[in-house]
């Protein structure tokens, strides 16, 4: 079992502990949670997993499909967008939840370590949903990434939501699925709203 795997399953480990109730020391939380600029530890909101949920697989959220694989552009994918390997034979929907909260906790860990701009908690759970969905590299190497951290917000909006030259591709093709999700975070960004429409 390589580092990754191991830090992962630490991950999950710990994710259920704190959803049983049962407390845990963050003393050494940089495995745990990672800080925001307030000095508290980000956790995803209720409203950011429901947000996530229903874009990468509203069907499994509302309990209308079993936990299956299925093919996510490029790689194959289970639960809500993440990777199949992830999930143990008996997978199910808590699991999906645990992998999918271990997953946008390693985005806020990147906003942490790379993004200089500082945010309000509704710009990150923009950007973790962002970097959940485009990965990491995807979003560094990005001249959505440079604009922000230069602190150009508006030229950070147009190339990461702009339904022309924003995140909005698949295969080198628009894809309306990843233009409607792009506006929701826009909306989301400007105003702190998370309810989804016309899904």
């Amino acid at each position: 079992m390589n580092k990754s795997t191991i830090t992962f399953f630490l991950f999950v480990m710990i994710i259920s502990i704190g959803q049983s109730g049962c407390s845990v020391d963050a003393g050494n939380a940089e495995v745990l949670v990672t800080k925001v600029h307030t000095e508290k530890y980000w956790r995803p909101s209720d409203d950011l997993k429901t947000f996530i949920k229903t874009m990468e697989n509203k069907p499994l959220l509302d309990g209308e499909t079993e936990l299956v694989e299925y093919d996510d552009v490029g790689h194959i994918a289970k639960g809500y967008g993440t990777k199949a390997y992830l999930f143990t034979e008996e997978g199910n929907s808590k699991e999906a939840e645990r992998i999918m909260v271990y997953k946008l906790l390693e985005a806020n860990g990147f906003i942490d370590k790379y993004v200089t701009h500082k945010l309000n908690i509704h710009e990150r759970n923009v950007l973790v949903s962002l970097i959940y969905n485009v990965g990491r590299d995807g979003f560094r190497n990005s001249s959505a990434f440079k604009a922000l951290n230069k602190g150009d917000i508006k030229e950070f909006k147009r190339q990461a939501f702009d339904p022309k030259v924003g995140f909005v591709c698949a295969d080198g093709k628009y894809n309306k699925g990843l233009i409607n999700r792009r506006a929701h975070e826009l909306v989301m960004w400007e105003e702190g709203a998370y309810e989804v429409y016309g899904r």
